[in-house]
């Protein structure tokens, strides 16, 4: 479970750090929300901003809950509660999968799609003891 927790924690770090771009005003804003919020390169309007900034936030915690529940760290969270958890993630990344499949632009559609679909089956592995 141990490699599957690391490459799950990894690429949610990764969106982690595409989500504190945006939120610094990175040019990228079409790339995100489903090129709902800006349609042309550039960065997102500040409200928006904020809801990277929140989603970065909320991307560490699932990476850091995904490392207590793959054995990387031990925060004292039972198994059973550890995998509800993981669980919860899966599900989540799984709709987020059907979020990107819908947007416009390829970049969120194929590229952060894939990353979200890999991460639903990551956690699902994880969920199920297979990691």
């Amino acid at each position: 479970m141990a490699i599957t927790g690391l490459i799950a924690a990894g690429l949610l770090i990764g969106v982690a750090g595409f989500q504190v771009a945006l939120a610094a005003g990175a040019g990228w804003g079409h790339l995100a929300f489903g090129g709902r919020a800006v349609e042309a390169p550039g960065p997102l309007p500040p409200r928006m901003r904020r809801v990277s900034g929140a989603n970065a936030a909320a991307l560490v915690l699932m990476a850091v809950l995904t490392l207590d529940g793959s054995g990387w760290l031990s925060l004292g969270v039972p198994p059973a509660a550890q995998r509800v958890v993981l669980w919860a993630l899966c599900g989540f990344m799984a709709l987020n999968t059907v979020g990107n499949l819908a947007a416009r632009h390829p970049f969120e559609r194929f590229g952060m799609g894939a990353v979200s679909l890999t991460l639903a089956l990551l956690l699902g592995r994880l969920a199920l003891g297979l990691g």
